[in-house]
């Protein structure tokens, strides 16, 4: 479930379009090595059709993955009027680095899935939404935390789930 973003501007440089073999390899769990490649076509955005996105968070108590009243309150009320018809919803859950990492990592699971249910919940019944939501859990990641896990503070915070909201220009 690693996941990688890579900037499409790094890659194209001052280049409109081109067309990449990439490989990916890494290591298995067994430790055998594995390999695969694919090709893929890039092409600059047109700037002019870029849309704006919303940015909302929320957090959890320690070892929970269902959030405060006060919370789901936020979600209905602040959050899920910006989910307009065909938006994009992109969860992502995370977890402080205490505990065992798979523990963790199906915690986040169940933190994105609980707002997904929330937010879904709350839109039923809406004429004409179509709304795509995608909910992913990054466990304890360092690579995708939002903050360190060091200081209990920073622990904190990584208690959280972060909503990205992409409204179509439909």
């Amino acid at each position: 479930k690693d996941q990688v973003s890579i900037p499409g501007k790094s890659i194209l440089g001052n280049n409109s379009f081109g067309n990449y073999k990439i490989r990916m390899t890494g290591v298995a769990k067994d430790g055998q090595s594995i390999s695969k490649e694919s090709f893929v076509s890039l092409q600059k955005a047109d700037e002019s059709k870029k849309s704006i996105g919303y940015r909302f968070s929320i957090l959890f108590e320690f070892d929970q993955s269902k959030s405060i009243a006060s919370y789901e309150n936020f979600l209905i009320k602040t959050v899920s009027p910006y989910i307009t018809n065909h938006s994009t919803v992109v969860i992502h859950g995370h977890t402080d680095a205490i505990g065992e990492e798979p523990y963790n990592q199906k915690l986040s699971e169940e933190r994105a899935k609980s707002v997904q249910m929330i937010l879904e919940k709350n839109l039923k019944g809406q004429v004409n939404r179509n709304v795509k939501f995608e909910a992913y859990g990054f466990g304890e990641s360092e690579a995708f935390a939002p903050f360190g896990n060091t200081l209990p503070e920073e622990r904190f915070y990584n208690r959280c789930v972060i909503i990205d909201i992409f409204p179509t220009n439909e």
